[in-house]
């Protein structure tokens, strides 16, 4: 796959299972909520984020639950990739979390 293919890839999977957050005003964190049944799935997410940022680490974070857990990824650059996810998600912040709308016109 290409890059812009492998940025597709996780901007899509991100609007359905993911969200942006910055709590600690410094690297955006990514993070992609995946059902422990979907092991090769999980797998594809890991692998094309690592191919997206291969400086970054790609760690998964085990829920208290045996059914899901989280790929996670922290970017200085993922705000730049994903300005359209920070128009539809919760941006978490130290202080406050605001919703922003989208202008659909």
């Amino acid at each position: 796959m290409k890059e812009s293919d492998n940025l597709a890839y996780i901007v899509g999977v991100a609007f359905g299972d993911g969200n942006l957050s910055n709590p600690n005003g410094r690297a955006t964190r990514l993070r992609i909520t995946c059902d422990s049944s979907y092991p090769v799935l999980a797998e594809e997410i890991r692998i094309v984020l690592r191919k997206l940022f291969p400086n970054n680490k790609v760690t998964d974070c085990l829920s208290n639950k045996d059914s899901y857990f989280n790929i996670s990824v922290y970017s200085n650059s993922l705000d730049k990739h994903m300005p359209a996810m920070e128009s539809r998600t919760w941006i978490k912040t130290k202080t406050e979390c605001t919703r922003t709308k989208l202008d659909f016109k």
